[in-house]
């Protein structure tokens, strides 16, 4: 039986999941494998390779990538995919307009492809006014009009690379050894970083919501999406998985399941 592969390469992690096999392959799947900063480790990482390796019985014929990663690693994942598939990746790419999506960017293959991907996952799920929060290694948020038009959006540190950057860039700064959010003002100088970086995430969320969408549907995904909504008071919908989703939409391939 032909197996479809779809992969969300990510700055911090690799997600992947195979359509097309027994139900519980469906499931999503991902290894941590943060991008440096210098952007040396952009090539394919070791533990990813590995992984798929394990998976060169399975039937896979068609492989969809979404790949932020860099041109590196999409040259040496796609050697891999040659060696253990016998097939060629598609890369994902955006158009000017797509699937009913119109970008508001006058360079559009500038904009990450993960927000792309989503916003597609999310206008073919339902055609009103949405924003789209993306939390990864850095916080997204994507806004979209019932028409599909890209309204613009906004790029901010995630939690992680906010405290990183507050342990680079000064001498005694703690980078938190655990993680544990909560609203207060922190009693202490780690959970005085870990909860300054919730809130400045949750104003620029509310900033959003009062401005520019009160009136839409909102979605989070990405790997602090759990996170994330726990803290938010309104309502919004929860799907960690939206780059992959959205990869159907945009590869014009006929999806299996």
């Amino acid at each position: 039986m032909m197996a479809v592969l779809e992969i969300d390469a990510g700055n911090s992690r690799i997600k992947w999941r195979v359509l097309g096999l027994e139900e519980a392959q469906h499931q999503v799947q991902s290894v941590n494998v943060a991008v440096a900063a210098a952007k040396e480790a952009g090539t394919l990482p070791g533990l990813f390779r590995d992984k798929l390796a394990a998976l060169v019985d399975g039937g896979i014929q068609n492989i969809r990538v979404a790949n932020v990663r860099g041109k590196a690693f999409a040259s040496e994942l796609a050697d891999a995919c040659e060696q253990f598939f016998g097939a060629k990746p598609y890369f994902a790419r955006i158009e000017n307009h797509q699937n009913g999506i119109s970008s508001s960017y006058s360079e559009p293959t500038s904009m990450g492809i993960d927000r792309w991907l989503a916003m597609q996952a999310v206008h073919a799920l339902n055609k009103s006014a949405a924003c789209i929060v993306d939390c990864g290694s850095a916080m997204t948020i994507d806004l979209l009009s019932a028409e599909g038009r890209h309204l613009g959006g906004f790029i901010v540190p995630g939690f992680l690379l906010m405290q990183s950057a507050l342990h680079k860039g000064t001498a005694d700064l703690p980078l938190p050894a655990e993680q544990s959010f909560a609203l207060v003002p922190g009693m202490n100088t780690q959970e005085a970083i870990q909860n300054g970086s919730l809130n400045v995430l949750l104003a620029l969320l509310e900033r959003v919501r009062q401005h520019w969408a009160k009136d839409s549907e909102w979605y989070f995904c990405g790997g602090d999406a759990s996170l994330l909504s726990t803290f938010i008071e309104w309502q919004h919908h929860l799907n960690a998985d939206l780059v992959l989703d959205g990869l159907q939409h945009v590869c014009g391939a006929e999806v299996i399941s």
